[in-house]
């Protein structure tokens, strides 16, 4: 070998070992291994909230039953017009002669069923 390449070597081997540290797994150290005995030994307590679940409460008003209106019978809308017109014309034919009967009848029947409309519905 020619010295510099025994120079180159040897410059070579010397920064291999001066590194070796650097590459090495240095591990834990004394003061890391106490600090992980000591965790070892704390212990983390968390309390959790103790959930109950009761059923919910609902309040609502008592319900109120009332009866059923009760319908009156009615009579048919116009029985009370028909059968007053029917009252009306008969009275009416009593009065008059030729076409003063006609009117005699028309206009009782008109007044007979306004007044039997009014007899029947109440107002």
């Amino acid at each position: 070998m020619k010295p510099t390449k025994l120079t180159l070597a040897a410059v070579l081997g010397a920064s291999l070992v001066a590194a070796a540290p650097a590459f090495a797994d240095a591990g834990y150290g004394r003061h890391e291994r106490d600090w992980r005995e000591h965790d070892r030994d704390r212990r983390v307590v968390v309390e959790r909230p103790v959930v109950v679940e009761r059923p919910a409460v609902i309040y609502q008003a008592v319900p109120a039953y009332y009866p059923a209106p009760a319908y009156a019978p009615y009579p048919a809308p116009n029985v009370g017009a028909i059968g007053g017109a029917i009252v009306g014309a008969v009275i009416g034919s009593q009065f008059g002669s030729g076409n003063g009967k006609l009117v005699s009848v028309a206009a009782g029947s008109v007044l007979g069923a306004f007044v039997g409309d009014r007899l029947v519905n109440g107002y």
